[in-house]
């Protein structure tokens, strides 16, 4: 059979209306959604809650300042996270090795520090920029989100990627050393939802980390699903959060850039998850597949009268369906049916496709 690639069909419905904010702010214990105007200096700014004070230097240089654009994620089965305003956009110093690493101080602490013997969830919206380089890893100047103890700077558990980390994937870098690294398999250099469970252990004994990256939304993954983790081997206790964009160190590392959005720190996955769930109508279905003439032909019932479709295509299952690439579109009929055609990609080992109802673009 020419077309042997997998096939994965799902209504990923995006329809407004349907929010579910599910006590979204009741234990959320901080959010920087990075709303201020664009252009603004994140550092001397204090956006969002949950934190003692504004921004900080700590010796940084480049760039830290509010984007026109914010991040978005929806997850494979057509949930939608909660975004609102621009993203931070944080670049080292082009110019030299000064890195862009400005603070903020939480009004509480986690871990020994602070609650001991409890769960803390991070999540955040980021993708990895700059200048490329050959070699297996395109970007190997340091671009991650560190948790730290402000009193002595001591480095507790950075999220991200580490100066001459080996591969550009998103990974857990204990103590911010790039030795510690524990690597997912998905690359940074695209938009990733990125959600970290810290499990701080009561007493002396060390903490576990998990990392989930594009999880579903709907609910909290178990930790075999976990994309990288770091059990039992350092303490996570931390009381400022810290965003670190490396400088230009060489012609071999130059520097880094990192758009991060919409961080939140909860005490549950629902804290730091809010999303608008999908709805999919009472009998969506594909009823035929099949190729003519070297076109991709897809059919099916049951969507909504005379609204718009695409047809969205992926290499990667997990990636975040608002990096699918839309490969064609359409309308239902006034009976909710629709056909959809494609040609046939080329080149190609393994291809999966969805179907969704376009976004409405009313007001």
């Amino acid at each position: 059979m020419r077309f042997s690639r997998s096939l994965l069909f799902t209504a990923a419905l995006l329809l407004a209306g349907s929010a579910t904010n599910r006590n979204a702010r009741a234990a959320l214990l901080a959010y920087e959604p990075f709303t201020n105007a664009p252009g603004t200096d994140i550092i001397g700014s204090g956006d969002g809650f949950g934190f003692s004070g504004a921004w900080q230097s700590n010796g940084s240089g480049g760039v830290a300042t509010n984007t026109d654009y914010g991040l978005k994620y929806t997850d494979s089965s057509g949930n939608t996270l909660v975004t609102t305003g621009g993203a931070g956009f944080f670049q080292g110093l082009t110019s030299a090795n000064t890195s862009m690493q400005p603070i903020r101080l939480f009004s509480f602490a986690r871990g020994t520090n602070g609650t001991d013997g409890e769960t803390t969830w991070i999540s955040f919206l980021a993708v990895r920029q700059g200048p490329a380089v050959s070699g297996s890893n395109p970007f190997p100047r340091g671009a991650n989100v560190p948790h730290d103890i402000n009193a002595g700077a001591l480095q507790k558990l950075a999220i991200g990627n580490s100066s001459g980390a080996t591969v550009n994937t998103v990974g857990l870098i204990p103590q911010g050393s790039s030795a510690n690294l524990k690597s997912s398999a998905v690359p940074f250099s695209q938009t990733n939802f990125i959600v970290v469970r810290i499990d701080h252990t009561a007493g002396d004994a060390n903490d576990s980390a998990y990392l989930f990256v594009n999880p579903n939304l709907a609910g909290e993954p178990s930790l075999n699903q976990a994309d990288a983790n770091s059990i039992g081997g350092f303490d996570f206790s931390f009381d400022r959060l810290r965003v670190f964009a490396g400088g230009n160190a060489s012609a071999s590392q130059p520097y880094a850039e990192l758009v991060l959005d919409e961080y939140r720190l909860g005490q549950t996955f629902a804290d730091v998850t809010p999303h608008i769930t999908s709805s999919i109508p009472t009998g969506f279905m594909i009823t035929n597949a099949a190729i003519y003439s070297d076109n991709f032909v897809i059919s099916g019932i049951g969507g909504s009268n005379n609204a718009g479709l695409l047809l969205l295509a992926s290499t990667n299952l997990t990636m975040p369906m608002t990096n699918w690439l839309t490969v064609a579109s359409n309308t239902f009929d006034a009976n909710g049916n629709f056909v959809v055609t494609s040609a046939v990609p080329t080149g190609v080992t393994a291809e999966f496709y969805r179907v969704s109802i376009a976004p409405s673009s009313g007001g």
